[in-house]
């Protein structure tokens, strides 16, 4: 599956999106990219980091990850990631799949149609299963 997913600086490729399993391989171009704190109530979700460093936040628990280590966030459990002092490349995978590359598609849509971001947001959030904390 071919698709590219742009959100500001963070460049998104669909690896895999079904029920089952969805899979991105996703690009931070500078430091500081990423989700802030949240949790999903339907699926758990897995990193794999590729390159450079990522800052997580799981639970109570900061872990600075490099190449080749896995994380894990269980549904339920509140967690947020940013590159670490540079670019970073990480694989995020759903358990099962929530439709995440849709929310992903209107995150990008969101990010550059110019609409207010606080005000567009939360709808977005809670269609997809993504809870802000």
């Amino acid at each position: 599956m071919n698709s590219k997913i742009q959100i500001g600086e963070l460049e998104i490729d669909v690896v895999t999106a079904g029920e089952l399993i969805e899979s991105f391989d996703s690009t931070a171009h500078v430091a500081g990219v990423g989700p802030g704190l949240h949790f999903h109530t339907r699926m758990d979700e897995i990193f794999y980091i590729v390159s450079g460093q990522v800052m997580f936040t799981i639970g109570s628990e900061q872990i600075l990850a490099g190449p080749g280590q896995v994380l894990h966030a269980p549904k339920g459990t509140p967690h947020a990631w940013h590159s670490h002092e540079g670019p970073a490349r990480l694989l995020i995978t759903f358990v099962p799949g929530g439709n995440q590359r849709l929310y992903l598609t209107e995150l990008g849509e969101l990010s550059r149609s110019g609409a207010s971001w606080r005000e567009s947001i939360g709808a977005l959030q809670s269609k997809y299963d993504n809870t802000p904390l």
